[in-house]
């Protein structure tokens, strides 16, 4: 068996191959397309020889996790199709950050706290942030705020609505005695030489003054309630 070697040709065209090949043993490579060709010697440019493709494999499963503050829809994908990542819904008034304290760890939802803003914000005495009626936080007053009075709701009208039942306001230079119905007059008892103005009494409205024990009329100091 006589071995004889075999030449290799790069030709960038089908026109720069040999239009005859004499050789079986000779190989051009087309560069256009990467064709190998083979030349027997009979027919002219040769004979083109198909190389059998890489072996293949098969994916039977894509799946995709992500943290909990991510939705995720369309997985595992077995055939065809598209995993759509979205945010998931978190409670009111909470920010995406890390740790208040301590060593550093991966950020989630959580409650704002004080120490979170560079500015001194006010809290409860619990540590709830407070916040005004539009829900902005408030801040401490070193930088200072104001609320109109006009837009607070569910205002007392009278002073013991405020909790203050031992008031005397004057109008003027003269002093103004609170009225009340007897059904509603403040015990005398803790209100001992306080004035009200009693306005339901048979006579009509009297100013009357406390013993300790009774509302008694200033004017002859009988017992009113």
């Amino acid at each position: 068996m006589t071995t004889q070697r075999i030449k290799n040709r790069y030709a960038d065209t089908p026109s720069a191959r040999l239009s005859d090949i004499p050789l079986d043993r000779e190989l051009v490579i087309q560069g256009s397309d990467n064709t190998l060709w083979r030349g027997d010697g009979v027919t002219p440019g040769g004979i083109a020889i198909t190389v059998a493709g890489a072996a293949t494999g098969t994916v039977t499963s894509v799946n995709f996790s992500a943290p909990s503050i991510f939705t995720l829809a369309g997985n595992p994908i077995t055939t065809a199709g598209t995993i759509t990542l979205g945010l998931a819904n978190e409670p009111a008034m909470t920010v995406f950050a890390g740790p208040i304290s301590g060593t550093a760890s991966a950020p989630s939802f959580r409650a704002l706290y004080d120490s979170d803003i560079a500015v001194s914000m006010i809290t409860d005495q619990s540590g709830v942030l407070l916040t005004d009626q539009s829900n902005v936080a408030l801040e401490s007053n070193s930088y200072g705020f104001s609320i109109s009075w006009a837009t607070v709701t569910g205002k007392p009208t009278t002073l013991a609505g405020y909790g203050i039942t031992d008031a005397v306001v004057k109008m003027g230079d003269l002093p103004y005695h609170p009225p009340f119905l007897t059904t509603n007059v403040p015990a005398a008892a803790g209100n001992q030489y306080r004035t009200v103005t009693i306005t339901n009494l048979a006579e009509g409205a009297r100013i009357c003054w406390s013993d300790g024990v009774n509302w008694r009329r200033l004017s002859d100091n009988s017992i009113a309630v």
